[in-house]
């Protein structure tokens, strides 16, 4: 979890009333004998080990983060049924198209994805309302949350695949800039390196962010 240190801002005060509201209504509420709870037959406990340090834990979240899991399988089902995921690969040619709307909600399930980097967002934001983000602290948890499972699969794909491993490849690879034109090639295995590299562009900009949303609020950056 983010590092980070109690400040006091409007944008704070107004999280805080929220958090606070809404755990009242959550746990105080009187007249009944329980309190309404969507999705009650997902829930299960959850351990001190995974519990966030920061904020309140957000069933809603997981729920979410669930249904867009069960979307990322479909998606990949959908193309390796239509043999899509074989060499070359998705390309502007072998890439399914419609005009049909409702067909193309079920070509286009990769937008989940999208899904995950909102929802990763709005946790930090969460997390980072009225306070203040240690950078240094903030990138090294970071980096030891991401990184070995990371380098691990990097290794492994340059193992499968050593006639495709160049040093240029490799850095852009091993540092932020999976996503780019000169990492390493090493599909299927690199397919989802792209995600990691949006992934670590963010914690590098979220503190500075983070402070500029605190001071000024988010009216200025839409």
């Amino acid at each position: 979890e983010p590092t980070a240190r109690p400040a006091t801002s409007p944008r704070s005060r107004s999280a805080a009333g929220l958090i606070a509201k809404s755990a009242r209504l959550r746990h105080h509420v009187r007249g009944a004998s329980f309190a309404p709870r969507p999705f009650l037959f997902l829930r299960s406990p959850i351990t001190a080990a995974v519990r966030s340090k920061n904020i309140e834990y957000i069933a809603g979240v997981d729920h979410i983060r669930a249904f867009a899991s069960l979307l990322v399988v479909f998606h990949h089902s959908f193309w390796q049924f239509h043999r899509r995921w074989e060499p070359p690969g998705l390309t502007n040619d072998t890439w399914i198209t419609t005009s049909n709307p409702l067909w193309s909600l079920i070509i286009e399930t990769h937008i989940v994805v999208t899904m995950f980097f909102v929802l990763s967002g709005f946790m930090f934001s969460l997390v980072g309302a009225g306070r203040e983000i240690r950078y240094l602290p903030f990138m090294r948890n970071r980096v030891l949350r991401v990184f070995p499972v990371y380098l691990a699969i990097l290794f492994f794909g340059m193992a499968v695949f050593p006639e495709r491993v160049s040093w240029v490849g490799f850095i852009a690879s091993a540092t932020i800039l999976g996503n780019s034109l000169t990492a390493l090639n090493l599909w299927p295995v690199s397919t989802t390196f792209w995600t990691v590299a949006v992934e670590l562009q963010f914690y590098l900009i979220f503190p500075f962010l983070n402070t500029f949303l605190n001071r000024e609020g988010a009216r200025p950056l839409l």
